[in-house]
């Protein structure tokens, strides 16, 4: 099986969100805005979780890597997934867990 890129990759998590989790608020951040920012911003039942989508052979960035850690520091979510299945266990998870 072919890799897919992280733009495919985009796609799918947001069709995923928008066909299967329609109470998720979710919004994809255009690269524009400011460099390191997570791919996908979401609010699960009043939790706030980033997500940055890489392809298999992507790399997160030391940005990235410290936007994230900031945003688990001040008490958010965030993630790295390089796999639609991944994706969908973790949102899954996230959203069984919180009351």
């Amino acid at each position: 099986m072919k890799p897919i890129s992280e733009s495919t990759l985009q796609a799918r998590c947001l069709r995923y969100l928008r066909e299967s989790h329609p109470n998720i608020y979710y919004e994809k951040i255009i690269n524009g805005n400011r460099a390191g920012l997570p791919d996908l911003r979401l609010c699960i039942k009043g939790k706030f979780v980033a997500v940055e989508l890489k392809s298999l052979k992507g790399k997160v960035s030391e940005l990235q890597a410290h936007n994230l850690h900031k945003i688990t520091k001040a008490g958010g979510i965030a993630l790295i997934s390089n796999d639609l299945v991944q994706f969908k266990q973790l949102i899954c998870e996230i959203a069984n867990s919180l009351p």
